[in-house]
């Protein structure tokens, strides 16, 4: 953190042209320095930096992949898209950013993805997750979509480089694509976000007041959605989203030409190069999820404990749970949901011993 100064006395040590105005510490030193040579050794320091978190083992390309199918069960192949992604980003390696739509029915660990993610990479990259529903077309009330690019910002304690490198998933994504006419909100706000996903400079407010300019071309945008209804259309076809061993680009252009057919502009379409596919959980996926995280109804053992009960809960239980959560549709969410109310309930019943 730098401490302004007002002096006429001292001038800067590095150029000896300009007045010292910040404190900054060099080599272990804090000397005072001009705004400009401040800013040229900051930007050197955050440059630095950022060769640094490229290097780190974490960030490989296993260690990534490693994170999120330990976290999103069942899902290895899109798992590996959606680590390459990052790996390719984090690395600078993309000569096209690859900015993805990953579609999934509800309950299927979109979100949970965007989640392990900001855990993982939060600490050296802004990875921000944003309703992209909540957000207006420009010129209009409500949230304008520059708001996001400050909070990148604010979030990477106004470091510029980083910001510019930032991670943003935007949830609700099929809800800006239902069809409406040309001058629409929906179209506008496709409109409006094909701007910053193309790459534009977005005036940025510092602490002190001043304004900064970030560039959006080297954000990797993922964008998230059930899509229900290209989902039923796949899931009745019997294919698959995305690339196929069998019928490769052909396959690929016929979900261009759906996403199209629902809505989506061909602009912005082209700038997603990779459509990642979340499956249904069957019954048994939903089981096996539930088998192997166990924190919510291990949350509940400690709460039976508390209360002087003991707690057990039959392989029966949680197949019938993972089954009509399959049934309803509403994936490993809707197996919490019915595991809630059924051990609230039981919370309460007489009796030490209690079997669900």
């Amino acid at each position: 953190m730098t401490n302004r100064i007002y002096t006429n006395e001292k001038t800067c040590p590095l150029c000896h042209k300009n007045k010292a105005m910040f404190t900054l510490s060099l080599e272990g030193e804090k000397i005072q320095v001009c705004p400009t040579c401040y800013q040229i050794v900051k930007i050197e320091s955050d440059r630095h930096k950022t060769k640094n978190i490229i290097n780190d083992p974490k960030y490989t390309l296993d260690r990534i992949y490693q994170m999120l199918s330990d976290s999103v069960i069942e899902q290895n192949h899109a798992m590996q898209q959606i680590a390459l992604t990052i790996y390719k980003h984090i690395q600078q390696k993309e000569l096209i950013r690859t900015n993805a739509l990953i579609v999934g029915p509800t309950g299927s660990g979109k979100t949970e993805v965007a989640r392990q993610v900001e855990k993982y990479c939060g600490k050296d990259y802004p990875v921000l997750i944003e309703d992209i529903s909540a957000y207006t077309p420009a010129g209009y009330k409500g949230n304008d979509l520059s708001e996001m690019v400050q909070h990148a910002y604010d979030i990477s304690d106004s470091n510029k480089e980083k910001t510019e490198r930032a991670i943003i998933f935007l949830d609700e994504f099929d809800k800006i694509i239902e069809i409406d006419t040309e001058n629409g909100l929906n179209f506008l706000m496709q409109k409006s976000l094909l701007k910053f996903v193309e790459g534009r400079k977005v005036p940025v407010t510092k602490r002190d007041g001043q304004v900064e300019y970030i560039d959006t071309s080297h954000m990797l945008f993922i964008c998230l959605g059930a899509f229900p209804e290209l989902i039923k259309n796949r899931e009745c076809s019997k294919i698959p989203l995305g690339f196929t061993e069998t019928k490769g680009q052909m396959e690929s252009i016929s979900v261009f030409q759906e996403l199209k057919n629902d809505g989506m502009i061909s602009e912005l379409l082209a700038r997603f190069r990779a459509i990642i596919q979340l499956n249904k959980l069957s019954p048994k996926s939903l089981y096996n999820i539930v088998i192997a995280k166990k924190d919510m109804w291990q949350e509940y053992h400690s709460l039976f404990y508390e209360q002087g009960k003991n707690l057990t809960i039959t392989k029966e239980t949680l197949q019938n749970a993972c089954y009509d959560a399959y049934k309803n549709g509403t994936g490993v969410r809707g197996v919490h949901q019915e595991l809630e109310m059924l051990l609230s309930k039981a919370l309460f019943a007489a009796g030490q011993k209690i079997e669900v």
